[in-house]
């Protein structure tokens, strides 16, 4: 698809030996771009998966929710991929 370049880090479940959610994913992750918890941001669009997952491992999630259909906070929710970089911006 031509985006690699755009991540610092790729992690699959085919590497990792577990799938989203559970927490191994997620530490996986963390370890390969070496930042704490805390310092990350996950955004999917998966309830379980992409937003109880990383909550659970201490990470900040956004989740893609178009049609409000998770009963998370406003501030988690995207309407669209299109809206991250300002949410991100508004983070910092």
């Amino acid at each position: 698809m031509g985006v690699r370049q755009l991540f610092d880090a790729v992690v699959t479940s085919f590497e990792v030996g577990w799938r989203k959610p559970h927490p191994t994913i997620y530490t996986a992750a963390l370890n390969e771009l070496g930042i704490a918890p805390g310092a990350a941001v996950f955004v999917g669009d998966t309830y379980e998966a992409d937003y109880c997952g990383p909550q659970r491992a201490g990470i900040r999630s956004l989740l893609i929710d178009p049609h409000s259909q998770a009963a998370i906070p406003h501030e988690a929710r995207l309407s669209s991929i299109f809206e991250l970089p300002a949410r991100l911006a508004a983070l910092n």
